[in-house]
């Protein structure tokens, strides 16, 4: 007898689970759309933060490239290794600094998502 009320408690817990599962799964609503990362309203303040001290057009202070519009930035994504410079531990971008890991991963979803402007 004490076989069969465990068995029963056990199928018992699994459908509770099962059905719990279920609850509000035809909500669309309730699905989180992807986050889009652009350069006007993500990347844009990160850079004029963090970059365009030095990074102007023309460059300062050793800079070797202005990262101060869209074309510019991707440009040095592209072929200038950016990334690499922002990750880099040994030579850090900024060289005060290596950017805190949030803004550094907000650059790397707009790269990922294939630099969207707008």
């Amino acid at each position: 007898m004490k076989k069969k009320v465990k068995y029963q408690i056990l199928a018992c817990s699994m459908g509770i689970s099962f059905l719990s599962g279920c609850v509000g799964s035809d909500d669309s609503s309730s699905m989180m759309a992807p986050v889009v990362v652009s350069y006007n309203s993500d990347i844009r303040t990160v850079v004029q933060n963090n970059c365009v001290l030095c990074h102007t057009d023309p460059p300062v202070n050793g800079a070797p490239m202005p990262l101060n519009s869209y074309s510019a930035l991707r440009n040095a994504v592209e072929t200038r290794g950016l990334l690499t410079r922002i990750n880099s531990l040994s030579n850090p971008m900024p060289p005060t600094g290596l950017l805190p890991e949030a803004p550094r991963d907000l650059i790397q979803a707009w790269v990922d998502q294939g630099f969207p402007e707008n």
